[in-house]
């Protein structure tokens, strides 16, 4: 680890400042954290610029002030402080877009935090998240999402073999954050031109939630091709740990695009359009694929012959 650390104490104005930086290993590259702190007056003034050394950009600023009022005494509360945190403008560069941290407040409490105006913004997209931190089903954050670009997601993340696009638009509800049995759900987000490994299927109704057992997002979305047809997609989406997905598809007439991650060992391309059942499941790094579909004019090159075939054909896979 590379690490320097400044501190000075100006007796005369009761001022204290400090300026810290370090650079250490993550799983997606190095990262490289400054900080500087002013303290005067129960008040922590920071600033915190951090990037990570990769190919898509992932850095940031942060902005912000700390007002402390109290410390709870040990044992009284769920938080050891007892503060307002004020945050200025800043930015967040997440894959080729720079957001924007507009000023807003959060409030904690010794049993609760409270979120007033937290926003990011894109220009294309933005973020708005508003309500309560707490242990019970009062307590409730609503996150307002406004065209989200999904695939930019996937692919800072670098999740390869699950790259899902399209621009989600909806809210997010949680409740009883900080109870034993959190409650999250997404009652109703619309994805225009939603699609898998870049290929189009078309525009989703989703209804998503949070299950605490599984430790999953569990999903169902309607879907309405480029054709006028109805496809159905449920399961679940595993975030934690390894990561991984379980998802069965009911399709009618969908694009075969996104099976090209499946046939990469031998061919480069594929089109046309399939109908049936088929489930893709697996962790992020090892995604399989089984069902049985009906082809419908459907091009395969296989890259060794340099030969396109085309099928009309039940397939098995």
């Amino acid at each position: 680890e590379q690490t320097s650390l400044y501190a000075a104490l100006d007796s005369a104005d009761t001022e204290a400042r400090l300026y810290a930086a370090t650079t250490f290993p993550t799983k997606k590259g190095d990262m490289t954290l400054t900080s500087r702190l002013g303290i005067a007056d129960n008040r922590i003034d920071t600033r915190i610029d951090w990037g990570i050394a990769r190919a898509i950009p992932l850095s940031g600023t942060i902005d912000f002030s700390t007002l402390l009022r109290a410390i709870p005494a040990r044992g009284t509360a769920t938080f050891p402080l007892d503060a307002r945190i004020d945050f200025n403008p800043g930015t967040i560069n997440f894959g080729y877009e720079t957001w924007q941290i507009a000023p807003s407040t959060i409030d904690i409490a010794p049993q609760r935090i409270d979120v007033s105006d937290f926003s990011l913004d894109a220009g294309t997209q933005r973020i708005d998240i508003n309500g309560t931190v707490g242990d019970s089903s009062d307590d409730r954050i609503d996150v307002a999402l406004d065209r989200i670009a999904l695939i930019d997601i996937f692919e800072t993340l670098e999740i390869h073999k699950v790259l899902i696009g399209g621009r989600a638009t909806g809210r997010v509800v949680a409740k009883n954050l900080l109870g034993g049995e959190p409650e999250i759900e997404c009652p109703a987000i619309h994805v225009d031109t939603i699609g898998y490994q870049y290929c189009t299927i078309g525009n989703a109704d989703v209804a998503a939630s949070w299950d605490n057992a599984a430790k999953a997002v569990v999903l169902d979305a309607d879907i309405t091709g480029t054709e006028g047809r109805y496809s159905h997609i449920f399961g679940s989406i595993y975030p934690l740990g390894e990561g991984g997905l379980d998802l069965n598809f009911e399709a009618d007439s969908i694009p075969v695009g996104f099976l090209r991650p499946f046939l990469s060992a031998f061919s480069s391309d594929i089109s046309g359009r399939a109908s049936g059942k088929c489930r893709l499941f697996g962790p992020f790094s090892n995604v399989d694929l089984e069902g049985d579909v009906k082809a419908t004019d459907v091009a395969l090159k296989v890259d060794f012959t340099g030969v396109t075939y085309t099928a009309n054909d039940s397939v098995h896979m």
